[in-house]
Protein backbone atom coordinates (compact mmCIF):
# COMPACT_ATOMS: atom_id res chain seq x y z
CA UNK A 1 0.00 0.00 0.00
CA UNK A 2 2.93 2.60 1.00
CA UNK A 3 4.50 1.48 -2.37
CA UNK A 4 0.77 2.67 -4.17
CA UNK A 5 1.03 5.50 -2.26
CA UNK A 6 4.12 7.00 -2.73
CA UNK A 7 3.94 6.29 -6.40
CA UNK A 8 0.81 7.56 -7.44
CA UNK A 9 1.14 11.28 -5.13
CA UNK A 10 4.71 11.50 -6.68
CA UNK A 11 3.26 10.72 -10.36
CA UNK A 12 0.70 13.05 -10.05
CA UNK A 13 3.10 15.90 -8.19
CA UNK A 14 5.49 15.50 -11.90
CA UNK A 15 2.47 15.64 -14.22
CA UNK A 16 0.95 18.73 -12.85
CA UNK A 17 4.38 20.19 -12.37
CA UNK A 18 4.84 19.42 -16.26
CA UNK A 19 0.97 21.00 -17.05
CA UNK A 20 1.93 24.36 -15.60
CA UNK A 21 4.74 24.48 -18.32
CA UNK A 22 3.79 27.03 -21.18
CA UNK A 23 5.94 25.43 -23.56
CA UNK A 24 7.63 21.59 -23.25
CA UNK A 25 10.77 20.27 -23.94
CA UNK A 26 13.05 17.12 -22.81
CA UNK A 27 15.07 19.36 -21.18
CA UNK A 28 12.23 20.85 -18.64
CA UNK A 29 11.56 17.12 -18.24
CA UNK A 30 14.89 16.26 -16.43
CA UNK A 31 15.05 20.46 -14.29
CA UNK A 32 15.24 20.23 -10.78
CA UNK A 33 11.33 21.49 -9.04
CA UNK A 34 11.46 25.64 -8.69
CA UNK A 35 8.58 27.42 -6.75
CA UNK A 36 6.22 28.88 -8.86
CA UNK A 37 6.69 32.40 -7.35
CA UNK A 38 10.87 32.86 -6.76
CA UNK A 39 11.87 30.66 -8.85
CA UNK A 40 14.37 29.16 -6.36
CA UNK A 41 15.18 25.37 -6.49
CA UNK A 42 13.26 23.19 -3.96
CA UNK A 43 15.16 21.07 -1.87
CA UNK A 44 14.24 17.22 -1.98
CA UNK A 45 12.79 17.02 1.43
CA UNK A 46 10.46 20.04 0.34
CA UNK A 47 9.12 17.72 -2.39
CA UNK A 48 7.66 15.58 0.06
CA UNK A 49 3.68 14.98 -1.45
CA UNK A 50 0.64 16.58 1.09
CA UNK A 51 3.77 16.35 4.07
CA UNK A 52 5.34 19.07 2.53
CA UNK A 53 2.01 21.52 2.58
CA UNK A 54 0.96 20.33 6.12
CA UNK A 55 4.28 21.22 7.61
CA UNK A 56 4.83 24.68 5.71
CA UNK A 57 1.31 25.38 6.36
CA UNK A 58 0.47 25.52 2.84
CA UNK A 59 2.82 28.75 2.21
CA UNK A 60 6.16 28.26 0.15
CA UNK A 61 9.50 27.88 2.53
CA UNK A 62 11.66 30.16 0.36
CA UNK A 63 9.64 32.92 -0.08
CA UNK A 64 6.96 33.04 2.66
CA UNK A 65 4.03 33.15 -0.20
CA UNK A 66 0.34 31.16 0.24
CA UNK A 67 0.71 27.77 -2.07
CA UNK A 68 -2.40 26.88 -4.42
CA UNK A 69 -4.55 24.48 -2.66
CA UNK A 70 -4.73 22.88 -6.19
CA UNK A 71 -1.64 20.90 -4.89
CA UNK A 72 -2.54 19.83 -1.70
CA UNK A 73 -6.51 18.50 -3.45
CA UNK A 74 -4.61 16.96 -6.19
CA UNK A 75 -1.94 15.64 -4.34
CA UNK A 76 -4.44 14.09 -1.37
CA UNK A 77 -6.55 13.11 -4.29
CA UNK A 78 -3.52 10.76 -5.55
CA UNK A 79 -2.83 9.31 -2.00
CA UNK A 80 -6.84 8.10 -1.93
CA UNK A 81 -6.13 6.24 -5.01
CA UNK A 82 -3.34 4.58 -4.30
CA UNK A 83 -4.37 2.96 -0.66
CA UNK A 84 -8.18 2.43 -3.04
CA UNK A 85 -6.18 0.20 -5.42
CA UNK A 86 -4.47 -1.38 -2.86
CA UNK A 87 -7.88 -2.34 -1.54
CA UNK A 88 -10.30 -2.97 -4.01
CA UNK A 89 -10.00 -4.24 -7.31
CA UNK A 90 -10.46 -2.44 -10.56
CA UNK A 91 -12.09 -3.27 -14.38
CA UNK A 92 -9.29 -2.38 -16.44
CA UNK A 93 -5.51 -3.37 -15.72
CA UNK A 94 -3.97 -1.65 -12.98
CA UNK A 95 -1.09 0.19 -15.73
CA UNK A 96 -4.00 1.53 -17.92
CA UNK A 97 -6.08 2.74 -14.60
CA UNK A 98 -3.36 4.52 -13.11
CA UNK A 99 -2.06 6.10 -16.23
CA UNK A 100 -5.98 7.17 -17.23
CA UNK A 101 -6.38 8.42 -13.66
CA UNK A 102 -3.31 10.07 -12.77
CA UNK A 103 -3.58 12.04 -16.32
CA UNK A 104 -7.84 12.83 -15.82
CA UNK A 105 -6.97 13.72 -12.08
CA UNK A 106 -3.85 16.64 -13.58
CA UNK A 107 -6.49 17.92 -16.12
CA UNK A 108 -9.40 17.77 -13.64
CA UNK A 109 -7.48 20.52 -11.42
CA UNK A 110 -6.14 22.36 -14.35
CA UNK A 111 -9.83 22.72 -16.03
CA UNK A 112 -11.14 23.74 -12.23
CA UNK A 113 -8.52 26.21 -11.54
CA UNK A 114 -8.10 27.58 -15.05
CA UNK A 115 -11.12 26.33 -17.29
CA UNK A 116 -8.81 25.07 -19.71
CA UNK A 117 -6.68 21.96 -20.29
CA UNK A 118 -2.44 22.07 -20.87
CA UNK A 119 -3.03 19.90 -24.04
CA UNK A 120 1.10 18.51 -24.18
CA UNK A 121 -0.04 16.64 -21.36
CA UNK A 122 -2.45 14.56 -23.67
CA UNK A 123 0.19 13.88 -25.90
CA UNK A 124 2.60 12.92 -23.37
CA UNK A 125 -0.42 10.48 -22.00
CA UNK A 126 -0.92 9.11 -25.26
CA UNK A 127 2.56 8.34 -25.92
CA UNK A 128 2.71 6.51 -22.86
CA UNK A 129 -0.41 5.04 -22.61
CA UNK A 130 0.42 3.04 -26.44
CA UNK A 131 3.67 1.66 -24.77
CA UNK A 132 2.43 0.84 -21.69
CA UNK A 133 -1.29 -0.43 -21.97
CA UNK A 134 -3.32 -1.84 -24.76
CA UNK A 135 -5.28 -0.12 -26.58
CA UNK A 136 -8.03 0.43 -29.63
CA UNK A 137 -7.36 1.95 -32.54
CA UNK A 138 -10.55 1.41 -34.69
CA UNK A 139 -12.68 2.44 -31.77
CA UNK A 140 -10.20 5.68 -31.20
CA UNK A 141 -10.99 6.72 -34.80
CA UNK A 142 -14.86 6.23 -34.95
CA UNK A 143 -15.81 7.69 -31.42
CA UNK A 144 -13.25 10.65 -31.67
CA UNK A 145 -14.94 11.21 -35.19
CA UNK A 146 -18.46 11.27 -33.67
CA UNK A 147 -17.00 13.17 -31.31
CA UNK A 148 -16.12 16.19 -33.15
CA UNK A 149 -18.78 16.00 -35.68
CA UNK A 150 -21.10 16.58 -32.23
CA UNK A 151 -18.67 19.41 -31.38
CA UNK A 152 -19.31 21.19 -34.57
CA UNK A 153 -23.18 20.41 -34.26
CA UNK A 154 -23.42 22.34 -31.27
CA UNK A 155 -20.17 24.24 -30.15
CA UNK A 156 -22.27 26.17 -27.07
CA UNK A 157 -22.96 22.27 -25.51
CA UNK A 158 -19.33 21.06 -24.78
CA UNK A 159 -16.03 22.35 -24.32
CA UNK A 160 -13.07 21.29 -27.36
CA UNK A 161 -10.77 20.12 -24.38
CA UNK A 162 -13.77 17.69 -23.18
CA UNK A 163 -13.78 16.14 -26.40
CA UNK A 164 -10.17 15.63 -26.61
CA UNK A 165 -10.22 13.89 -23.33
CA UNK A 166 -13.07 11.81 -24.43
CA UNK A 167 -11.16 10.87 -26.95
CA UNK A 168 -8.21 9.86 -25.26
CA UNK A 169 -10.71 7.93 -23.40
CA UNK A 170 -11.55 5.75 -26.56
CA UNK A 171 -8.04 4.79 -27.46
CA UNK A 172 -7.55 2.69 -24.11
CA UNK A 173 -11.51 2.01 -22.52
CA UNK A 174 -13.37 -0.47 -23.73
CA UNK A 175 -16.59 0.80 -25.43
CA UNK A 176 -19.28 -0.48 -23.01
CA UNK A 177 -16.97 0.93 -20.02
CA UNK A 178 -16.56 3.75 -21.94
CA UNK A 179 -20.47 4.40 -22.12
CA UNK A 180 -20.42 4.17 -18.43
CA UNK A 181 -18.32 6.70 -18.00
CA UNK A 182 -20.06 8.80 -20.63
CA UNK A 183 -23.52 8.28 -18.67
CA UNK A 184 -22.31 8.62 -14.90
CA UNK A 185 -20.06 12.24 -16.11
CA UNK A 186 -23.36 13.89 -17.47
CA UNK A 187 -25.24 11.99 -14.74
CA UNK A 188 -22.96 13.87 -12.57
CA UNK A 189 -22.52 17.14 -13.97
CA UNK A 190 -26.42 17.87 -14.74
CA UNK A 191 -27.22 17.51 -10.89
CA UNK A 192 -24.11 19.73 -10.06
CA UNK A 193 -25.95 21.76 -13.01
CA UNK A 194 -28.90 21.77 -11.68
CA UNK A 195 -27.92 23.11 -7.90
CA UNK A 196 -25.76 25.49 -9.27
CA UNK A 197 -28.25 27.03 -11.38
CA UNK A 198 -30.78 27.30 -7.96
CA UNK A 199 -28.61 28.77 -5.74
CA UNK A 200 -27.04 31.36 -8.13
CA UNK A 201 -29.71 31.77 -10.86
CA UNK A 202 -26.46 31.81 -13.53
CA UNK A 203 -27.85 30.55 -16.51
CA UNK A 204 -24.02 31.83 -17.92
CA UNK A 205 -22.11 30.30 -15.73
CA UNK A 206 -19.56 27.54 -17.11
CA UNK A 207 -18.93 24.61 -14.92
CA UNK A 208 -15.87 22.17 -15.87
CA UNK A 209 -16.43 18.76 -17.11
CA UNK A 210 -13.30 17.11 -16.53
CA UNK A 211 -13.64 16.73 -12.60
CA UNK A 212 -16.90 14.64 -13.56
CA UNK A 213 -14.84 13.06 -15.95
CA UNK A 214 -12.61 12.05 -13.53
CA UNK A 215 -15.19 10.86 -11.02
CA UNK A 216 -16.94 8.65 -13.49
CA UNK A 217 -13.91 6.56 -14.25
CA UNK A 218 -13.37 6.34 -10.72
CA UNK A 219 -17.32 5.29 -9.95
CA UNK A 220 -17.01 3.03 -12.98
CA UNK A 221 -13.39 1.41 -12.86
CA UNK A 222 -14.35 0.57 -8.54
CA UNK A 223 -17.54 -0.96 -10.00
CA UNK A 224 -19.20 1.56 -6.97
CA UNK A 225 -22.58 1.11 -9.16
CA UNK A 226 -22.34 -1.80 -10.88
CA UNK A 227 -23.51 -1.95 -14.33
Amino acid sequence: MIINVIFCSVLFSFLYQISTFSTLSIRRLFKRSQCDLCQKVLPLYRLIPVVSYILQCGRTHCCKQPLHYSYFVGELTAVVIGICLYHFDVILDDTTFLLLVLVLLTLAINDLVTLSIPLHIIVIAVICGVVLAPFYLPQFFIITFVLHCFFLLFKDAIGYGDILVFSYLSLFVPAPHLLHIFMITFILAGIIGLLHWLIHRNVQAKLPLIPFIFLALVITSFNIIPF
